[in-house]
């Protein structure tokens, strides 16, 4: 049984860990991944899994990593765009930063 304790303790442990880097998988249609040594060996692997495993196709070759980084870069490309509208209209800026908190939420 886990209890709210075990789970602070294990998203402290996860929290200084840092950034977790980008890694190439093989996904069946069932959600299975195989994680691979790069994209050369993931398409090798999709390739083997179709001979191996055809009904469990299709054999996807994917990038998996941690996107939080790339939310915020996006929020802060659409608030970096209120400057470039007219100072005397404030719906395009409103627009801006309605997008960017959507862009956060998501």
């Amino acid at each position: 049984m886990t209890t709210n304790a075990d789970s602070r303790v294990a998203s402290d442990l996860c929290d200084q860990l840092g950034p977790v880097p980008a890694r190439w998988y093989v996904l069946d249609r069932d959600g299975l991944a195989t994680l691979c040594k790069d994209e050369d060996d993931a398409h090798d692997v999709a390739a083997e899994c179709f001979v191996a495993w055809p009904n469990r196709g299709p054999h996807r070759v994917v990038l998996l990593g941690d996107v939080a980084a790339e939310r915020e870069r996006c929020a802060k490309l659409c608030e970096d765009q209120t400057q470039e509208y007219e100072p005397f209209t404030g719906q395009p800026r409103n627009l801006a930063y309605q997008c960017a908190d959507a862009i956060r939420k998501a």
